[in-house]
């Protein structure tokens, strides 16, 4: 995600703002190079999911799960593999 300065952004503001609204382009906006704020594009009602696709998604993410949870190895938890992942 790019930063832009509040200098930088108040003098270029216009094309800044078509990024983001063309481009889906998001900035961390700065101040003395601290960030202070992130400008990123509204999404329109029509891109917003519905309650059937979030419907959906979820099934398809339990189906998802039950299908990791069946193949997972019985003598394998989780906190080995990640420690094994760790190093």
């Amino acid at each position: 995600m790019p930063t832009i300065g509040v200098q930088q952004l108040r003098a270029n503001t216009a094309e800044v703002l078509r990024n983001v609204q063309q481009e889906q382009t998001e900035y961390v906006v700065t101040r003395k190079g601290l960030p202070v704020a992130r400008l990123l594009p509204v999404v329109s009602p029509e891109a917003q999911p519905t309650t059937a696709s979030r419907q959906e998604a979820w099934e398809a993410y339990v189906r998802w799960a039950d299908e990791v949870r069946r193949r997972w190895p019985k003598d394998v938890s989780t906190q080995a593999l990640m420690d094994e992942i760790r190093g």
